[in-house]
């Protein structure tokens, strides 16, 4: 099976776990009264279907072992889908730096930039010394869509509320990015992998927090 095909089921599989493991549940304030909001629920996450249209189980060969909360993601399924994931929320940020008016969302934008890029730099590095090659291009929306996400960074550019927008978006991203990495750690990644993994969840998971606060204070709760 190629790479690019082992990408697609990984970023499918992901996509149905983080819904079905309600990975989004805890995150549920992205969705709040946005309209048009990123958004994923069990019943819009992809499925792989065999030819008997029913559902396959994930293997190493796909780079996907098992399924569910045992789920796990081999180390060049991980690099060449977070890179693309990455370079989105560059992308989200870098929009909401130049259309935003809230100093603090700039802020973390720029954080978010700043991280996110030596980190995309660093991927790409390991995947070439370690695979042989660059990794497979994947569109970002193709990987949104794989993974179920309603998510399409070029709206911020016409949002009429930029900032709160990104922070909508945002928090669902990180919360995938989370569950990818939960799942390259669930398997048996090199140290430098494990050790990147265990940064994603610790940054976006308080960058998470960070941005629930925003929300609160841009657009608090109805009651």
């Amino acid at each position: 099976m190629s790479l690019s095909s082992r990408l697609k089921i990984t970023l499918a599989a992901a996509g149905a776990a983080l819904a079905l493991l309600g990975g989004v549940a805890g995150f549920a304030i992205a969705r709040g009264t946005d309209d048009g909001a990123a958004s994923m629920s069990s019943t819009e996450a992809p499925a792989q279907a065999d030819g008997g249209g029913g559902m396959t189980g994930m293997d190493m060969s796909g780079g996907m072992d098992s399924g569910g909360a045992d789920a796990t993601m081999d180390e060049s399924a991980f690099l060449a889908a977070m890179i693309p994931h990455h370079e989105s929320a560059v992308e989200m940020a870098s929009i909401v730096i130049r259309r935003g008016s809230d100093p603090q969302v700039r802020a973390l934008a720029r954080r978010i930039v700043a991280d996110q890029r030596g980190e995309i730099d660093q991927m790409r590095a390991w995947y070439r010394e370690w695979f042989g090659g660059d990794p497979p291009s994947t569109s970002m929306s193709d990987a949104m869509g794989m993974m179920g996400m309603d998510m399409d960074p070029a709206d911020l550019e016409t949002a009429d509320e930029p900032d709160r927008r990104f922070l909508s978006m945002m928090i669902a991203h990180h919360a995938s990015a989370i569950m990818m990495a939960d799942m390259v750690l669930a398997g048996n990644p090199r140290a430098e992998v494990a050790d990147l993994a265990r940064r994603i969840i610790a940054a976006q998971a308080a960058e998470i927090g960070e941005m629930q606060a925003m929300r609160e204070r841009i657009a608090p709760p109805l009651g």
